[in-house]
């Protein structure tokens, strides 16, 4: 089966807003509505950095309410909709998981990543380095007198 594609240009499926893509191309995301398109595998990989004895596919269930159907940015498939982790999503079997605004934010805090948190770790950690070279750079002037 072959696939149709939309165009050269993905489309967020709730908005019609052009969609832009990361540099590395493993994603694409809405800055109307903040949603964002993820590759299965990706999505599986960041789930198995967190989960111990995470499941090799992802834990898909079917969905609790209803919702309208639908079309993958990439191409003209209708995504089907399943629940991941208590959170309705979209999903296109060959492009990848479509998370509306937030979604994927209370995916990650379902399996115990805090976004937040680890925005802030990183910081302190660029903090704690600023701090050890401004340190090394005084340290050495005083020796060097």
């Amino acid at each position: 089966m072959s696939e149709a594609l939309r165009d050269d240009f993905p489309v967020c499926p709730v908005d019609g807003s052009a969609l832009e893509p990361v540099p590395d191309g493993s994603r694409y995301t809405c800055g109307s509505c903040k949603g964002i398109q993820i590759g299965e595998a990706a999505v599986v990989a960041v789930i198995a950095e967190v989960v111990e004895d995470a499941p090799k596919t992802l834990p898909l269930e079917p969905p609790n309410r209803e919702e309208p159907v639908r079309t993958c940015p990439h191409c003209a498939t209708q995504m089907t909709k399943h629940l991941l982790y208590s959170i309705q999503i979209d999903r296109c079997a060959a492009h990848g998981i479509w998370f509306d605004g937030e979604e994927l934010q209370r995916v990650l805090e379902k399996i115990g990543v805090d976004p937040i948190d680890r925005r802030n770790r990183r910081g302190a950690i660029v903090a704690g380095a600023a701090t050890i070279v401004y340190i090394a750079a005084n340290l050495a002037a005083l020796l060097l007198r």
